[in-house]
């Protein structure tokens, strides 16, 4: 996970310093590299209330935390997104 954020940290500096100089297209390239880094960083999934069930029950799905999308426990990304999930044991 380190090297996800160190990358991400070179590249922000990288803009940072020749936003000026640089071609809108190159900047945006470089703005979704980095998105693309946050995701491989593993988030543990949210709940979200799914109701009751027939024997009155209160039941909860997980979801992704970044697009609010159900997920299966299986998942280890987002199908919807793509973010990375960490199941907790």
């Amino acid at each position: 996970m380190t090297d996800y954020i160190q990358a991400k940290g070179l590249i922000k500096g990288y803009v940072k310093a020749y936003r000026e100089d640089m071609p809108a297209y190159m900047r945006r390239a470089l703005e979704l590299s980095m998105e693309a880094l946050d995701k491989q960083i593993p988030v543990t999934p949210g709940y979200e209330d799914g109701g009751f069930d027939e024997e009155g029950q209160e039941t909860w799905y997980p979801v992704c935390i970044s697009c609010h999308s159900e997920i299966d426990e299986d998942y280890t990304y987002c199908p919807t997104c793509g973010q990375r999930i960490e199941w907790s044991d």
